[in-house]
């Protein structure tokens, strides 16, 4: 965000931070308009009450008379009967393609049945975002493709997400142990089906070889299959996390193991920034930029997916060598600036005289 006002006069209109942690403070933001939600926190306008997010939005945009409005993942809607400036919605992940996943990942028929209604009832409400709006965003490629189709339309964009970057002198600790992390919200239902194929498919294989290996799982709000996991050998669950950054240094080796899921796996960037490889998955790589080095640690077989773990915990330089090359990636490819860069130059396209005062 701090990103885009630096170019935009930003007006924000969102959840107020809890009392404890003020996230706007040091945005840049013209204005900050608070809108209570309660708990809700939700992707999809059925799944939340939506009148105090309409009601606020709309009085604000009648008030500052924006040049363009930016709606993030859950308030498209405010697009399908208002009359707005020009609008670009910033989805972040596709919805269908994050259930048609899950629903492929599922064995239960009455598991994978509710998956296939939640993503046509995706499809029904993204292919009218698409289709109500100047343009949409999302983070990666395989997302733009299947909101393309459903939606019959070509304005649909990939902007990949960012990272803050640490100083590169922060990074050269390691814990004492051979530390495998996977962090994330650990309520996060492709997060939940991750660490459980990893805790049974891949890491018997790691620790047989690696005897004293550390597997982590680090995120808030551990589901119940998750917390269990914890009382496997070698596995942890530590659901408090203070700063993400010391969890990471700690560890030797980060994994994504995804299943499911859509959109691009922030838990990726989070490892690279630190300078810790990552052995992922196929479907982890959406939306990443890889070269021949980070593209090698990709691998869906468990057994090939343990070997790769097995010979990093083995071996510093390759740790250290691979780690940099997703540190040089992060840098490149996924900085907040760049990021910030791709939505002013789509804004600037659809406002050739605009004064850069989006809310």
């Amino acid at each position: 965000m701090s990103e885009l006002t630096r170019t935009w006069r930003t007006v924000l209109v969102a959840q107020p931070s809890p009392p404890d942690q003020d996230r706007t403070a040091g945005l840049g933001l013209a204005e900050f308009v608070p809108v209570d939600l309660g708990a809700q926190i939700a992707t999809m306008p059925w799944q939340l009450d939506t009148a105090p997010l309409r009601r606020t939005a709309l009085e604000v945009i009648a008030r500052v008379r924006p040049d363009a409005v930016l709606l993030w993942s859950g308030a498209e809607f405010l697009a399908f009967d208002a009359d707005l400036p020009v609008t670009v919605a910033d989805r972040i992940d596709c919805a269908t393609l994050s259930n048609w996943r899950h629903a492929q990942a599922r064995s239960g028929w009455i598991d994978r049945y509710r998956a296939l209604r939640a993503a046509t009832q995706a499809a029904l409400y993204e292919r009218r975002v698409v289709r109500s709006v100047a343009a949409t965003i999302v983070v990666g490629d395989r997302d733009a493709a299947v909101l393309r189709r459903i939606s019959g339309r070509r304005t649909v964009h990939v902007v990949p997400n960012g990272v803050t970057l640490p100083t590169l002198s922060s990074l050269h600790r390691e814990g004492p142990l051979p530390t495998v992390i996977f962090t994330g919200v650990m309520s996060f239902e492709p997060n939940v089906a991750a660490v459980r194929f990893f805790a049974d498919a891949i890491w018997p294989l790691v620790r047989k070889a690696v005897p004293n290996a550390r597997f982590v799982i680090a995120g808030r709000q551990p589901a119940d299959h998750v917390r269990g996991l914890a009382e496997r050998p070698g596995i942890e669950v530590v659901p408090d996390v203070g700063a993400m950054e010391d969890v990471l240094q700690d560890a030797w080796v980060a994994v994504a193991p995804m299943r499911s899921g859509a959109g691009i796996k922030n838990k990726v960037l989070e490892a690279w920034s630190c300078e810790r490889p990552v052995v992922m998955s196929a479907i982890a790589t959406n939306g990443l930029s890889l070269d021949d080095a980070c593209r090698s640690l990709v691998a869906d077989d468990p057994a090939e997916f343990a070997d790769h773990l097995v010979r990093l915990l083995g071996d510093a330089g390759e740790r250290r060598r691979l780690g940099r090359a997703g540190y040089a990636l992060a840098a490149a490819n996924h900085t907040w600036a760049k990021s910030a860069d791709a939505i002013t130059q789509l804004l600037d396209r659809h406002l050739p005289l605009a004064a850069h005062s989006a809310p």
